[in-house]
């Protein structure tokens, strides 16, 4: 039982070291620990009972998880009273359960010549370590697949990101997005494991070291031939990102709710610079009062920044007049106040914006769940036309989701995202949130604009160049023109076909 102990203390450290969030080293840390595992993984035999080799995979995933997610608890700092009770179950919980489905696929992998007959065992036995690795590696993307879209989906801590720091690298997901880009992530690390584990067994190591390389290779001179061939074009859409920089225990206090609003509106203000915008954009929940059809104080308020002919696209919280119903919203009004178009959420953060099975809380946690409101599920595309741009709209968590940031019912010329992560503070959340997002220009082959509160907002082209940002707890604007649109990608593409297969399917 002690080495039992020693051997999971062993697994979740090495599990955690893939996970540390050190930006433009992360993909070092990140392949030498994944390789570190399948070299262990490749020491069980096959006869090894499940109790004796289960809980290994899952130490390392738990550990990978638990530092990849470790700002989870910030947001139950805001009110630690109420919500300090829950620190524990955020920071093990969530990430056990996205590491329990890992002990199934490492089960698989090892019992793979007991279970399964023909040409799947030749080809995965034939192939030695370079069979298993990549095996492996497809089985273990698929998982993580399933339980970022179609389990309550959380696609955060994908592998593939470890990239996302680096624009040469961060090419490749013009081509087949994050979960490919997740796939030969792990591909890579299989492969360097598997040289390790034949250097251990003094056998030749030399043709999955090669392999291994020369996909990196291959990786860099594609990213780097794109972007040598693609500089940044622009529009004459000029365009102003307002960042606040307001705390979030500052934003939530109800006396600082018209300072918050003339922060915003003197941040906006034309006059000093003497641009005419095109677009003045807000982040999320930036407007601190509820947002309704016949507030005409408000929208007056609002537009009072907006220049002649120009519009102000802005993160509410909106009413709807008719049904009462409250959405995370994002608007767009003209210099008149004119509401010319609006998207309302439509994926809510579980546990933030509504509670799952709330009626199934136990009673300890009643009180806790009641404290909490739900917003109502937008049902509208994501995509506003305003001043000849068709806009793609993405409210905070919704950037996460790859293929799914655009409507299917139409293309855009620029994405923008929206959102407020005061609620992490300094963690490593904003950093993640922002790599996360920037993969989805070069995924859509579309500009992407964020604008957040609190940090860190940023500009990209369709090809993941940063034209412009602001850092964490920085108050400021960015002033700059869109840049152009490019070619649908090939993930775009592929993508497209995918979706039109549905509705045909459905029909």
């Amino acid at each position: 039982m002690k080495n039992r102990f020693k051997e999971f203390g062993k697994f979740y450290l090495i599990g955690g070291l893939g996970g540390v969030d050190l930006l433009e080293v992360q993909w070092l840390f990140f392949l030498l620990s994944f390789g570190w595992f399948f070299s262990e993984l490749l020491k069980f035999p096959k006869e090894t009972m499940l109790r004796q080799f289960l809980y290994k995979p899952f130490a390392y995933w738990l550990g990978f998880f638990t530092v990849s997610l470790c700002w989870l608890a910030a947001p139950l700092t805001v009110n630690l009273k109420e919500h300090g009770i829950l620190i524990p179950l955020a920071v093990t919980a969530i990430p056990a359960y996205l590491a329990v489905p890992h002990m199934a696929v490492t089960y698989w992998e090892n019992h793979a010549k007991t279970y399964h007959s023909g040409l799947l065992r030749r080809v995965y036995y034939q192939t030695g370590e370079v069979g298993r690795a990549f095996w492996f590696s497809f089985m273990t993307c698929l998982v993580m697949y399933f339980f970022g879209n179609y389990a309550p989906g959380f696609p955060w801590a994908l592998p593939g990101y470890i990239w996302s720091s680096d624009v040469v690298m961060l090419q490749a997901f013009s081509i087949w997005g994050i979960y490919g880009e997740t796939f030969v992530t792990i591909f890579v690390g299989c492969l360097l494991g598997a040289s390790y584990f034949r250097f251990r067994q003094n056998q030749s190591y030399v043709r999955c070291a090669l392999l291994a390389l020369s996909i990196l290779t291959a990786l860099f001179l594609f990213g780097w031939a794109r972007l040598s061939e693609n500089p940044t074009e622009y529009t004459q859409y000029k365009c102003r990102c307002v960042q606040a920089s307001i705390g979030h225990n500052d934003k939530m206090k109800k006396e600082n709710q018209g300072a918050n609003f003339r922060k915003h509106l003197q941040l906006s203000s034309n006059k000093a610079s003497g641009k005419n915008f095109d677009f003045i954009i807000w982040p999320e929940a930036s407007v601190p009062y509820l947002f309704y059809k016949d507030h005409y104080q408000l929208k007056a308020a609002m537009a009072s920044i907006v220049p002649p002919n120009g519009y102000l696209i802005s993160g509410v919280v909106r009413e709807k007049d008719e049904t009462k119903n409250v959405y995370n919203s994002v608007v767009v009004l003209d210099e008149f106040g004119k509401e010319v178009g609006f998207y309302d959420k439509k994926r809510l953060v579980p546990f933030g914006e509504y509670i799952p099975f709330r009626e199934f809380a136990p009673s300890p946690l009643k009180s806790l769940v009641d404290s909490i409101g739900d917003f109502d599920v937008g049902t509208l595309p994501n995509i506003i036309k305003v001043k000849g741009l068709k806009i793609a709209c993405a409210i905070c968590y919704e950037a996460i989701f790859s293929g799914d940031i655009i409507s299917r019912e139409a293309d855009c010329d620029v994405i923008v995202n929206v959102t407020n992560d005061g609620w992490f503070g300094h963690s490593p959340e904003l950093n993640q949130h922002l790599r996360i997002v920037r993969a989805r220009a070069v995924e859509e082959g579309r500009p992407l604009i964020r604008a957040t509160n609190f940090g860190i907002s940023a500009v990209f082209d369709a090809y993941g160049r940063q034209i412009a940002s602001l850092g964490v707890d920085e108050v400021g604007t960015m002033d700059f023109f869109i840049p152009k649109k490019i070619d649908d990608t090939i993930f775009k593409c592929m993508r497209h076909v995918e979706r039109k297969r549905k509705i045909k399917y459905n029909h």
